[in-house]
């Protein structure tokens, strides 16, 4: 079985530096079928120092700039998926990984203006639970599990604290060319991210 998932997301435009998102995010799992109605917002000052960008429940991230190559700030990341357990060639479990990170940052672009360098750190709370591979849900409208009656096979994983560093490279795409090849979300300067 592959899983595969859809997300659609409107972008209501309220000015130059701010804008709403709304969507959807679909698909199917080891464990079901699942939904999760996404909320989003970006926001960047007219003097470009403090930026909120969130498309929740995943992504959340509020910095503000103490210089012009450095930044501080904090962020959200909310991730879910499952893997599939062979045991002797055959399908017996799968995993679902429910990660959440919590972190603070400082952020610096001093090589390159479209590379940045961050350093991160934070709170993790990563659960790997294990289940036979018939034990379904009926339906997952995030973060509600309707028929959740699965029997979990392993022991609770701890909560860990985490040290990271990060390189994002932004690509420069004009709008002019945003325009003409497909419809991209606007992020400050007309930089996209690549994590």
């Amino acid at each position: 079985m592959i899983f595969m998932g859809g997300i659609a997301v409107w972008t209501y435009k309220k000015r130059k530096n701010f804008n709403y998102k709304f969507g959807l995010y679909t698909g199917n799992e080891a464990f079901g079928f699942y939904i999760t109605p996404l909320l989003g917002i970006y926001y960047i000052s007219p003097d470009s120092r403090f930026e909120i960008s969130a498309l929740l429940p995943g992504l959340f991230d509020m910095n503000f700039g103490v210089s012009s190559k450095t930044r501080l700030g904090i962020d959200y990341k909310g991730n879910s998926e499952t893997f599939k357990i062979k045991n002797d060639n055959a399908l017996t479990a799968y995993s679902e990984n429910n990660s959440l990170e919590f972190s603070s940052y400082v952020q610096n672009n001093s090589l390159d203006k479209n590379l940045l360098l961050r350093l991160k750190i934070g709170h993790s709370t990563n659960s790997y639970d294990l289940y036979a591979v018939n034990d379904k849900i009926d339906l997952s409208i995030t973060p509600f599990k309707f028929g959740n009656h699965r029997t979990k096979l392993n022991s609770e994983l701890d909560y860990s604290p985490f040290l990271k560093v990060e390189a994002i490279y932004r690509f420069p795409i004009s709008k002019k060319q945003c325009r003409k090849s497909f419809s991209i979300i606007n992020n400050q300067n007309s930089f996209y991210n690549l994590v």
